[in-house]
């Protein structure tokens, strides 16, 4: 467990790099990277000290599936009984038009 932390922290550093490369900026994301760079230096100060975890490379960990969010439900019966659809009688006027008659 400890370990996929170490590595989360370690990818995380790495693409904040990567973007300040790409882009340029050596500054972008460097509170970010600052804040990744510290904390990757007390986890792995803390595995040095109390864990003594082997910390596997980036490609030993497998990928996380896709979950499905949520559930699309049928409606089980109309909402109203009286709705009339404003679009199926043409009523419907465009904006500008609606505009220069209550102007």
């Amino acid at each position: 467990m400890f370990s996929i932390i170490f590595i989360v922290l370690w990818h995380a550093l790495e693409l904040f790099k990567g973007a300040q490369q790409r882009l340029g900026k050596p500054n972008y994301f460097q509170d970010y990277a600052n804040k990744a760079q510290r904390n990757l230096t007390q986890a792995k100060k803390d595995n040095d000290f109390i864990y003594h975890e082997k910390i596997p490379g980036e490609k030993s960990l497998h990928s996380v599936g896709k979950a499905m969010l949520a559930k699309s439900l049928p409606v089980q019966e109309r909402m109203s009984q009286n709705f009339k659809s404003k679009g199926t009688n043409n009523t419907l006027k465009p904006l500008i038009l609606t505009k220069t008659v209550f102007n």
